[in-house]
């Protein structure tokens, strides 16, 4: 992928909102599990939480939320990254949203090479 601008504000780089545990399949759903939701695979990045007080005893994984970070389209932009760094010229992105992985890429990328000369990196959706 050769490319010098590129826009990727629209791509899931990072963690996404809270999601019922019970819509994620999955053996576990631990922190770093594997797991499916909405037909792609994913890992955990935050682990099941209560969904409320009444909940915290319950040990059922079932009952909670979790966070969860796609880890494929992750792994595709940071190889695509550290192979062509030379190539990106100019990048938007959502750096509120991105996972670390993405953010050490990136930040590879401006220490390697200097024709990175447009970076647009808004702060929607900052992550905790």
């Amino acid at each position: 992928l050769q490319a010098s601008r590129v826009d990727l504000s629209g791509f899931p780089l990072g963690t996404t909102g809270w999601i019922k545990a019970s819509e994620v399949e999955g053996e576990s759903k631990e922190v770093g599990a594997k797991v499916v939701y909405q037909g792609r695979e994913m890992v955990v990045s935050t682990g099941v939480t209560p969904d409320s007080e009444d909940e915290e005893d319950s040990e059922d994984e079932e009952d909670g939320n979790l966070k969860l970070v796609d880890d494929g389209m992750v792994g595709t932009v940071v190889v695509w990254m550290e192979s062509e760094p030379s190539a990106l010229t100019s990048l938007t992105l959502d750096w509120g949203k991105v996972c670390g992985r993405v953010r050490e890429a990136l930040l590879g990328v401006v220490r390697t090479t200097h024709t990175l000369v447009a970076l647009s990196v808004g702060e929607e959706g900052a992550m905790p």
